[in-house]
């Protein structure tokens, strides 16, 4: 006995062949001309209620993205611009490959660093993304003059609702014309313009650190999690006027714990930004919406203040009174970082407990100056110590804040490098900051970057732990102010050594790279100097 035809079969018949030329077709004809990451993800979000309606056998999303996604690897593997640049097979097709690589270890600029041994100084690292170990290629691709811009992974967290530009942060803005009006009008005037306003604030935050480190002298201490301490301390009254405590509790305020979640566990949304995107344009978790509810009240709270006060948030909310309150909260992001400050002075600390000549070296450079280890002393005493500054730039040079590439995109021409190597036009592409700069040397030793070889080092433009060029950091000056002061202060009336036990194992294969440095852990004990 004949059944009548089930009418989904009959749809999807039907369908079959026009969602399969639809899928083909919208990968050749648009989705590889052009930036479109970021796009896809309105896409993903739109497709699922546009074409899953019938409830068929085979459903017409399906059909859909089987062709879709094998015109894609087909692409990828064999047509694309960069299928000559050497790479592992894997990456040539997903960069969802690196990120399930890096979730066990979140150690990313060793997998890059490992990849460029085997494969060479230009490598393709993703479907359309190049890494390029070559200090020559600096000015290029980062550099003043560079016609490189920004790339794709300055959007991850980036709504999908408008896209004005105004509304976004400094660290967001990809045009190079945008952030420069913006680096002007907003961030010179908090740090390039009167940075000298904050050393009084630095110089008291650090003086009531080394009193609460005078308290827990000849204890096992870790070294991290004191920096840290110290690094929240003057992010909060240098860059916001406010008062932590964290010094004198000797605990990090409650408060501030998002922040470290924030930045940890970034192993997928670093290979592939539009995770994040995706993920804020569907929900937010706990810990974000905390990030960005605390950034907002502070603002409100700084806005609502008849006298400005002198930290940096307070001169940008009063010098630009143009920007929206969405945008300076986005600014706000940038005030609260602390990474430079924090992973950089606990690697040197690190390092200088260690080393006992390097710490005996610098200690006898700090006495001569006298006065530091009460406290007693203005910055430009020691701003100019030539050993100090080797300590410092040799921190930045060992453990950068940032250890992996940071993106750019080429430009439609393309780029070619000193070596004769043509990249296509837009190109993912990047230099991995901590592989670069320890091409140099492999120990830590200051002698390296005193005055003459620190010039070698920058004609060599192989020194870039604040990036370089018209996106190169913009609280650089006073991440180098409070290193300095920290130090001179630290050093001058405390000397440190590793606790008993401590080998440096977990700080040198627990240190992750999490877009932003996150130290592995050392046991350091301080003793106040006789």
């Amino acid at each position: 006995m004949a059944t009548d035809p089930n009418p989904d079969d009959i749809f999807s018949s039907k369908m079959a062949l026009p969602l399969a030329i639809a899928g083909v077709s919208a990968h050749l004809l648009y989705w590889i001309h052009g930036e479109k990451s970021m796009k896809a993800v309105r896409a993903w979000l739109w497709s699922y209620a546009a074409v899953n309606t019938p409830d068929c056998s085979m459903p017409p999303e399906h059909i859909l993205l089987c062709p879709l996604f094998t015109s894609v690897v087909l692409y990828r593997l064999v047509f694309h611009r960069l299928r000559s640049f050497p790479g592992p097979f894997s990456l040539r097709i997903s960069k969802l490959v690196a990120a399930y690589a890096n979730i066990e270890k979140n150690r990313d600029v060793e997998r890059i660093w490992a990849l460029h041994k085997r494969y060479g100084n230009v490598i393709r690292v993703g479907p359309r993304e190049l890494s390029v170990l070559d200090a020559a290629a600096l000015p290029l691709i980062y550099g003043a003059s560079s016609r490189c811009i920004r790339g794709p992974w300055y959007d991850r967290e980036k709504s999908a609702t408008g896209h004005d530009k105004q509304e976004f942060q400094l660290f967001e803005l990809r045009g190079p014309a945008q952030h420069a009006e913006r680096k002007k009008a907003v961030w010179d005037k908090a740090f390039n313009i009167g940075l000298k306003d904050y050393e009084p604030s630095v110089h008291a935050t650090c003086k009531e650190f080394v009193s609460a480190l005078a308290q827990h002298t000849n204890e096992s201490l870790s070294g991290p999690e004191v920096a840290k301490l110290l690094a929240y301390d003057l992010m909060g009254t240098v860059g916001w006027g406010l008062t932590f405590h964290n010094s004198q509790n000797w605990k990090l305020n409650p408060a501030l714990e998002f922040i470290d979640i924030m930045t940890a566990n970034q192993q997928i949304v670093s290979q592939a930004p539009w995770v994040m995107n995706l993920l804020v344009n569907l929900s937010s978790d706990h810990s974000s919406r905390s990030y960005v509810t605390w950034i907002r009240e502070k603002v409100i709270a700084k806005r609502q203040q008849d006298t400005p006060g002198t930290d940096a948030m307070s001169k940008i909310i009063h010098n630009r009174q143009a920007l929206t309150l969405k945008t300076l909260c986005d600014e706000g992001q940038v005030a609260i970082h602390t990474d430079t400050v924090s992973t950089v002075l606990a690697s040197i600390i690190f390092h200088l407990a260690r080393n006992s000549r390097v710490q005996t070296k610098l200690q006898q450079e700090l006495d001569a100056v006298g006065g530091l280890s009460n406290g007693d002393f203005e910055y430009r005493a020691i701003s100019s110590l030539p050993y100090l500054d080797a300590v410092v730039q040799e921190g930045l040079r060992i453990q950068p804040p940032v250890q992996g590439g940071i993106q750019r995109v080429t430009p439609a021409d393309g780029l070619r490098l000193d070596d004769g190597t043509y990249i296509p036009g837009d190109t993912f592409i990047s230099i991995p900051t901590l592989p670069l700069q320890h091409d140099l040397a492999i120990l830590f030793s200051p002698k390296n970057t005193s005055q003459s070889e620190r010039e070698k080092i920058l004609d060599r433009a192989a020194f870039i732990p604040f990036s370089m060029g018209s996106y190169m950091c913009v609280g650089r000056g006073l991440a180098v102010i409070e290193l300095k002061t920290a130090l001179s202060m630290i050093f001058s009336g405390f000397s440190a050594r590793l606790a008993d036990g401590e080998d440096g194992r977990k700080f040198f294969e627990e240190t992750e790279d999490c877009q932003i440095t996150h130290l592995g852990d050392f046991k350091v004990v301080f003793s106040e100097r006789i």
